[in-house]
């Protein structure tokens, strides 16, 4: 997520996602791309275990629950955003090791 630096890339030229279309847009495909992926990592063909399940779900809830924390705040509210971004993280192993 490249919410936090929007006055930084602003300034120097770089063209992100929040700088070009607001942060609110950027919160909104930020949400839309978590359900995506949430949606992929729950429903890919694979023989899944219970644990593999769980994983996935675990790791898809967190980050559908921080990007609509991001949506809430539309990408305004740096503490929530710094915390979705570490806590995404742990989230991808999560998710990763749903596919093992």
């Amino acid at each position: 997520m490249d919410m936090n630096d929007v006055e930084e890339d602003s300034q120097y030229g770089v063209q992100t996602i929040p700088v070009k279309y607001g942060r609110r847009n950027a919160s909104i495909w930020t949400m839309a791309f978590t359900i995506i992926m949430s949606t992929f990592s729950l429903l890919s063909p694979r023989s899944s275990s219970k644990r593999q399940i769980g994983l996935a779900m675990v790791g898809s809830l967190v980050m559908l629950y921080r990007s609509l924390r991001i949506v809430f705040t539309k990408g305004e509210n740096k503490d929530i955003v710094d915390r979705a971004i570490e806590e995404g993280k742990i989230t991808v192993l999560l998710l990763l090791a749903s596919f093992v």
